[in-house]
This record gives structure tokens, sequence and C-alpha cells, in this order.
């Protein structure tokens, strides 16, 4: 179709109406007469210009020789009546922006389409209404301006106008309200309000009248309704979704904005002659067509810039190439159109008008490929169970929040608010009511006040001595109301991720076990060697990965795993409600709000970033079905390994391969695109077993990361090292050394350096101590270091010990101090790990030991394989350990209704305190050599073994076993559970013996004898 062509006017009228139209405008009336002689004598081609031009917004006048109540006439006159450009931007952006409401293939669903197709019709019905308004309020001014609509030229009476117009407005409610779609009748409503308010001629109305008004209830209608309110129809009704803008929406908003704003000044350039007659005072008729028209070029640029900018920084390259390439050709397209245009005709402007309409389309056709962000589809994602949905939305309790603000450390580093929770726990009778009625407003409104939400970001130094400001982590500073909010939703969160987390993950889930991650490692590695298989091991480090984390896909993630959308509505309030101010020196700067991540130091973070790694361990799952990435398929029928994650701590294990590595790597950019979850791949290394390290080499220049070196820190502790060597433990004694180098033994009294021995140094080891068998090497320096500095001694000078090692690890009621022997801790630590894979059998570590070490044709109770060198070995060692050190609790058991039970010998119901006594005395004479229960808490367990552990008992076990038989009868081994007496609390009656009673004691003797 030529442009330049489309701009002729033929116009047909009455010689009455002509008359008028001459005495105003003579010479406008002459030009437009000279194109009708001309158009009459093409009166052959007529119908098919007729389409073209009111397509192109140009008029053509009815036939005079043709019937004038005729279909094609008819049809046609509604159709220049109907403003058909309009109709079609109506109709594109209501498609555009429910395209952008879809996250997977499957929600093209009929459901979909029937949603767009009401959207559409209901629009429609409603932009007839409003187009046909203001002809009918502009009929006067459309003679001059637009003379080819049917009102202004005669073929439709102010009556026919007047009953489209109703029927139309009708029709437009009555599919709304026939829909039942809220966001969908509220858009009709308000463009009805606005359209009318805009147009018809009453006092205090009539709205276009005013410049600025016209222009702000068009970008009222064009901008924010037609994105918002049909964006929220398919989101909210169609899919029932929770209401959450994506950026891709507000970014369509904005851009649009500046449309809306240039068509609500353009369209006044071409109508500058009726609107200076009637008094319409448009910016035109204010500046002038030429400064409104480049004014209006410019903004359009100004548009594209921004979004090629808003492109450019978009981490998805299919998204970055459409909005850079996209918008730049359009802008180069709109600037050279605009320097052709001839600003001293009219039909020139009207035809540039349209170009703008059409650049309108093309926009709207982008928006959908422009998303910024790509939505990730977790399909079989676990799903939370509709009672735990419930149980997360419940009211809050009383008795809840006061247990959330009892179970947190209350004397950590006040925020904003100045105080701590001790200061809570203290005046809680007087505060209570005040925080009840705080979680109820959030409760119902799901947003936390401004005054509430502030924080510090307070700068902790990760190295020893920080340079730059990448040695520094940035922890935030709660006030207490939105700490305590979040412990509420955090105690919630995390009685619910125990069912929908993977076993892959270890971190921040109920029964799991920091240490497990170490231990599967060094297994495997120790493995691999031993069976001469090529292995990865790939250790990943992400970039700000709390700081960084987007919270739409925090919500998507959530929305999949069925979580109720009252529960995602507070989660978003509490990561939207953030703001925060760093502490420079102790003052801090101006607040700033949040717009990405989770604050570290908030207790709702780490359950929110196990929710977002749970996809990508989707994610690896997927490519490792499809066959994208091999992991490693452990023996005897064992898992297959492929990663492990402890919050942002990752490691990625799988045959060694260039496939492979590349996989991982597109794995992991596709995860960024998708979280704002960058790895940082230069501090990321990969590791090989059994692999040349040349070939290491090559293939990290492949994958762009470091080449790692053996052994490295995984989760704090050593993997693929010799833990046998005393040097393998320089850490330690490093900040053994460390912390006591902070203290002056001559200024601290002997019970001042007891009590620093105690509450510091004897808790430094536990860590270490929990996987490895410390050598005897190792202990004799930590015990040497211990000693000295509790006798006085400074650096490396002697003091005299008064007292032998053995008697101060005794309790005081028997005449030490209390301190702990590091080899007997040490052993009962690693004795808990037998204890757990006994309780713990479906576990992904337990498997992963059946796995590596057991074998066929010879069943034991704790397999261990002699071959594989590495932790487990020495765990089962450790346990071998205790064959000449009994461990007894006899006296504190006692046999009754069928049934062992704990009987302290005070009679008193059991406390921390009262463990902590009794647990000091002396062992009496009978005992066993392995006593771990289902039933035993971890902790008490472990403390029972170190206070019996280096005293021996009288009786050997087989003597232990004869006395305990006549006090057993029959029923005993049946494997029913132990019930504890109800006198005693919960979390210390356990019982010593485990499910499978004597028998399973006799076999767990054998098995470490």
């Amino acid at each position: 179709m030529n442009l330049n062509f489309i701009g002729s006017y033929r116009v047909s009228l009455r010689t009455s109406k002509q008359k008028r139209i001459v005495g105003s405008q003579s010479s406008f009336v002459r030009c437009n007469l000279g194109r009708f002689n001309e158009n009459f004598l093409l009166s052959h081609k007529r119908n098919t210009k007729r389409v073209a031009s009111a397509i192109s917004e140009q008029p053509i006048a009815p036939d005079p020789t043709s019937p004038q109540h005729s279909l094609p006439n008819a049809l046609n006159a509604f159709y220049r009546f109907s403003r058909p450009h309009t109709v079609i931007g109506t109709a594109l952006s209501i498609i555009s922006v429910s395209l952008l409401a879809v996250q997977k293939l499957s929600d093209f669903s009929p459901l979909f389409f029937i949603g767009v197709l009401e959207a559409i019709v209901a629009a429609f019905f409603m932009n007839i209404y409003i187009v046909g308004l203001n002809q009918l309020s502009d009929i006067e001014i459309d003679k001059v301006n637009k003379p080819y609509l049917p009102l202004a030229s005669g073929e439709y009476s102010v009556k026919t106008g007047i009953i489209i117009v109703s029927l139309f407005a009708f029709m437009s409610f009555w599919v709304g309200w026939i829909v039942g779609s809220w966001p969908l009748f509220w858009a009709l409503f308000i463009s009805f309000l606005l359209g009318t308010a805009y147009s018809i001629n009453i006092p205090m109305l009539r709205w276009k009248r005013f410049a600025l008004v016209a222009a702000m209830c068009i970008l009222a209608v064009r901008a924010i309704i037609v994105q918002i309110a049909f964006y929220l129809h398919i989101q909210t009704f169609v899919y029932g979704r929770l209401a959450v803008f994506p950026k891709s929406v507000i970014f369509a908003t904005g851009f649009m904005s500046f449309f809306s704003v240039v068509i609500a000044l353009f369209k006044d350039i071409p109508d500058i002659v009726g609107d200076k007659i009637f008094g319409i005072q448009s910016f035109t008729v204010r500046m002038g067509q030429k400064r409104v028209f480049w004014i209006c070029i410019l903004l359009l640029e100004v548009a594209y810039g921004v979004a090629i900018l808003v492109g450019a920084s978009s981490p998805f390259l299919w998204s970055r190439y459409i909005t850079v390439l996209g918008h730049a050709i359009l802008g180069a397209i709109l600037w050279g159109r605009a320097k052709s245009t001839d600003l001293e005709s009219k039909s020139a402007i009207t035809s540039f008008y349209m170009f703008i309409w059409q650049l309108f389309y093309a926009e709207y056709l982008l928006i959908p490929l422009v998303r910024l962000k790509p939505a990730l589809v977790c399909e079989g994602i676990k799903n939370i169970s509709e009672p735990q949905g419930e149980f997360l939305i419940r009211p809050f309790s009383k008795a809840e929040i006061k247990e959330a603000v009892w179970g947190s450390d209350g004397d950590k580093a006040p925020g904003p608010d100045g105080f701590n929770l001790d200061f809570f726990k203290f005046f809680w009778d007087v505060l209570e009511e005040d925080v009840f009625r705080i979680m109820n407003r959030f409760y119902r409104e799901g947003v936390i006040s401004k005054g509430c939400s502030a924080s510090f970001i307070q700068l902790i130094p990760k190295v020893e001595n920080p340079q730059a400001l990448g040695d520094f982590r940035p922890i935030s500073l709660l006030g207490c109301i939105s700490k305590i909010i979040s412990l509420v939703l955090a105690r919630r969160m995390k009685e619910v991720l125990g069912s929908i987390i993977s076993e892959t993950q270890m971190g921040f889930v109920a029964g799991r076990n920091i240490l497990d991650g170490p231990l599967i490692v060094n297994e495997v590695v120790s493995w691999m060697k031993c069976s001469k298989k090529r292995g990865m091991l790939f250790k990943i480090d992400f970039r700000k990965a709390y700081d960084s984390l987007e919270w739409d896909f925090v919500d998507s993630v959530l929305g999949q795993m069925a979580f109720p959308g009252k529960w995602r509505l507070w989660i978003r309030g509490v990561l939207s409600s953030a703001r925060a101010s760093v502490l420079v020196n102790g003052s801090p700067t101006a607040e700033f709000n949040c717009f990405r991540g989770v604050r570290q130091g908030d207790p709702l973070s780490p359950y929110l970033f196990v929710v977002a790694m749970e996809a990508l361990d989707w994610m690896i799952c997927r490519a490792r079905s499809v066959g994208l990435l091999r992991g490693l398929r452990l023996p005897n029928e064992g898992p297959s390994l492929s990663h492990l994650f402890y919050a942002d701590d990752a490691i990625l294990m799988g045959e060694w391969g260039d496939l492979n590595a590349v996989n991982i790597v597109r794995i992991l950019r596709c995860f960024f695109f998708v979280s704002g979850l960058k790895v940082n791949f230069n501090k990321s290394a990969i590791f090989g077993v059994n692999v040349d390290s040349m070939e290491v080499r090559r293939v990290a220049d492949l994958m762009r990361c470091s080449e790692g070196s053996w052994p490295f820190v995984y989760l704090g502790v050593k993997v693929g090292g010799n833990m046998g060597r005393k040097a393998s433990w320089a850490p330690l004694v490093d900040t053994f050394k460390k912390r006591l180098s902070r203290w002056k033994a001559k200024v601290l009294s002997f019970a001042g350096r007891v009590t620093l021995i105690k509450s510091v140094l004897d808790s430094l080891p536990s860590y270490y101590f929990s996987l490895f068998k410390a050598p005897k090497g190792v202990i004799e320096e930590l015990d040497r270091i211990r000693f000295r500095f509790l006798w006085g001694g400074v650096n490396e000078s002697k003091k005299i010990h008064w007292v032998r090692k053995d008697i101060l690890c005794l309790s005081k009621n028997d005449g030490g101090m209390g301190l702990v022997n590091l080899e007997d801790f040490n052993l009962s630590l690693l004795c808990k790990w037998l204890w757990r894979f006994k309780m713990e059998e479906g576990s992904l570590w337990a498997r992963v030991i059946w796995a590596v070490h057991s074998v066929v044709g010879r069943p034991a109770i704790f397999p261990c394989k002699g071959s594989i060198p590495g932790v487990w070995k020495n765990i089962v060692s450790g346990g071998r350990d205790l064959r000449n050190k009994e461990v007894d609790l006899e006296s504190w058991i006692v046999w009754s209704e069928g049934q062992w039970r704990w009987q302290p010998p005070s009679g008193r119901v059991f406390s921390a305190n009262e463990i902590r006594r009794l647990l000091s005395r002396p062992p009496v004479d009978a005992g066993f050599k392995l006593r771990w229960s289902k039933l035993v808490p971890p902790k008490l367990a472990v403390r029972i073994v170190v206070s019996n552990l280096h005293k021996n008992t009288k009786k050997s076990f087989s003597e232990t076993i004869k006395d305990m038989y006549s006090h057993i009868s029959e029923r005993f081994w049946q494997k029913s559970p132990l019930v504890a007496d109800d006198v005693y609390e919960t979390k210390v009656i356990n019982h010593l013996l485990s499910q499978d009673y004597i028998g399973k004691l006799a076999h767990i003797n054998d098995a470490v004898g």
C-alpha cells in the first residue's frame, strides 16, 4: 500500500452542509471537491480503495448512486464508525499481555483462548462505546477535521449514534458480568468512566478540552488499564494464580506509557483546524504543529533508547537480541520517516499518524518475546499437601508467637529500633498484646509497615586481613518486629520443608546433618580412586548468592510447590518491604529499598534459599533423566549421585567427559537466567579423579573455571586428604592458638582460664572430631596447648602442671574440673554415626555407605571394606576402640511393667542441669560396650559416652547379659517400642535400648569386636 498516496480526501456532503463548510474554510473544501471529482471517475475501484482507506484512517464517502441503506454501505459505515485502528490496537494489546501470563506450554489450553476471546469481545464493545460517544460529542468538529465519519457526513443520524453507543455499552458490561472476572469488569467500568468524562459535553466534564487531562485519560486507558487489568484477568481469573506482576508486564506498561502520551499528543496535529474553530486548547493549538511533532518523535526515541538499555542488561540472550535489535530498527525507521515528512501537508501528517499506530502494533508483537526473565516450569516437583497448606496459613496464636521469640537467640546485635529480643522477653507481659495485634495485621494485609521493616547492613570480614569490599560479608541487623514475623514464618516453613526438599539438600531441613555431605563426598572419592573410575567434581561458588536471588523466581517456585496464595502473599510482603542502610564506621547511611535478594540475618532467608535451590535440583535431575548429564552410579544398586547442596554451597559430580562438563555449564547458566543466581566461574573449581592434570586443565579451560587441587575444603571439612597425618589437622591447631593468643593467661584467674577452656576450646574441635579420627599426635598437641594455658603458660613458656590430665577431665563431683577428654570425645562423636547408620537406613548417606562398602554374601551390621580408606573406615575402627572402654548406665535404668525406664536417682523430673549433674557421677560396676538407642537424643548420648568412656567396668559384656536375662520376660524380645513414663520431660526421657534390644546389642558387640 502506497502510504504517500493515502491522503486524498473524497467528500460527499449534502449541499447545505457543503455551503456551511465553504463559508468557514472555502479553500479546504475546494481541495477536497477536486479530489472528489477525480474519485468519481474511478468509481469502479471504489470498494478496494474504501477498505484500504478505512484501515489507514482516510476518508471515503458513500457512493451517492448507491442505495443509502444497502448492506455493504451499512457495514462500511459501521467500519468507519468503529475507528478500526483503535480496535486493532486494543485486540493486539490484550493478546500481548495475555501471553505474558503464560508460564508453560500447557498453559495454552482452551481455557486460555476462551479467556482471551472474552476479554477481546468485551473490550471491543467498550471501544465502540468510547469512540462512538466521542463522535456524538464532536459532530461539528468532525465536519471539519474528519468529514468522512458517518455522523459527520450524515450517514448516521444522532439518534442512530445514540442507539449504537448505548447498545454496545450495555453489551460490554453484560459480557463482563457473565464472564465473572472482576479484573475484566473493573477494566470495562473504569474505561467507561474515563471515556464518558473525556467526551461528553456537560459541566465539569469533557476533559478533552484540557490538554493535560486529555493526555492522562488516554494514558490511563491505553497504558495502564489495558496492560494491568487484562493481565490480571488471565493471571488471576483464568489461571487462578497470585496477582504478581513480572518485570515483563512492568516493562510493557512503562513502554506503552510513552506510546500513549505520543498518541495523545499526535492525534491533535491533523485536527488543528477544527480544534481552533471550536476552542479546543490542545497542545498543538498552543505550541504549534512542528514543535509538538518533534516532541512526539523525541519521546518515542527516548522510549526506544530505554528499551535498548533494558534489553542490553538482560542476562537472557534471546531477550537481549530481540529487545536491542528490534527497538534499534524501529527507532531508526521512525527517525528516517520523521525526517522525510512534510509538516505543511495534512495528508502527510495524517499518514504519519497512522504510521505511529503501526509502530504501536509492532511493539505489541515484540512484547511477548521480550521476557526479561524466562520462566522455569518444574514439572513433577514435589508439592505440599492440603493439610500442610492449611497449617501454614492458620491464624497466629499468642503461644506460637511467644514460642518463636523464646526459641531464638535474644542477645544478638540490635537493628534500627535499638532493641534485641531479650528486651521483648523481659517485658513480654507488657508487649504481648501489641505484638499480637501487629501479627494479626500482618495476617490480614501481608505487609510490614515502613517503620518496622528497616534494617542495618553490617560488613563482616570473611578473611583474616580484609583489604577490599569483596572481603566482607553483609549481615542484616533487623528490627525486632520484622524479626519476630520472620521467626514465626520460618518455624512454620521448617515443618513442611522435609516433605518437599530432595535428599540431596542437607541444609535447614529437620533430620539432616551438615556433615552428611562431606561424608558422602569423601566416600565417593575414595571409592572412585580404589575402583580406578574416572570422574569429576565441580565445586560451585555463587556470586553474592543471597543478594542476587530474584523475588519473582522464589514466588514462582513456591507456587509450583502448591504453597497457598496467602502464604506467598506474606513472603512477597516480607521481601518487598525490606529497606536497609549501611553502617559505615557505626553510622548509618541513607535508607534505600531492596528489589531483589534475601537478607542474610533474616531467619526466613535460609528456607527461601533452600526452596530456590530445589529448582536447580530439579533441573539437574531432569538433565540426568534425559541423558544430558551423567552422574556417578554407585555399585550394589546404590544411588546415582550428581549433586549435593547445602544452601549456596554446592558441588556437582559425574563421569569424566567434555560433554558432561559443557552441559554442567549450560545448566548453571540457564539457572542464572531464571533465578538471578550467577556462578562465579573464576572461583569455582573442577577436580578430576584418576585423571591426568593436563586433562583437568584442558577441561577447566573449556568450562572457564579454575583447576582444583587435592585436598579441597567443602563445608569446612577437607575432602580427599589423608586425615591420618598430623599436617592435615594444622588448621584446627592454628585455630586453637589464635583463640588463646587473644587472651593473656596472666590476667585471668585459674577459674577464668577453666571457663575459657570449657566454653571455647573444648567445643572448637567438635566439627572435625565428628567426622575424622584424630591422630594421637594431634590430641597430644591440643592437650599441650590447653593445659599449658590452664597452668598459666604464655607462648612457649612452661609452668608446673600440679594435677594430672586425667584427673582434670573428671567431673567436679569426682574431684576434677569437668574438662573434656579429647580422645574420648572424638570416639564418642564418631560412634554416633554407627547409631545413625542403624536408625537412618533410608537416608542418602546411609545408602551410599551400603553401596560402597557392602560385600555380596558377607552381610554385616556395619559394612566396611578395608580396601577403601576413608572416613567410614575410621568411624568403624573408632567403634572397635570401644571394646576395652565401657559405658554404663545400668544404675539409671530400671525394669518396670515389662519396660526399661529412665529412673533418676533423685526421683525428680529430668532437666538439662539434672542430666549434666547425673552424667558427671562415676559409673557403677556394670555396663555395655556399645549402647545406642533409637530414642536417645544424639547430644545426650554423646554426653553419656564421654562421661563414662575412660572408665573400666568390672563386668564383661557376657556377664552383664546373663544378669539381665533374669529380669527379662519373653515379650521383651518383641519389637514393640518402649513407652516412656509421662512424668518425665519429652526431650530428655528416652531409652537406652534400641528396637532389637539385647539381640541387637549382642550383634553390635560382635560386629565391633
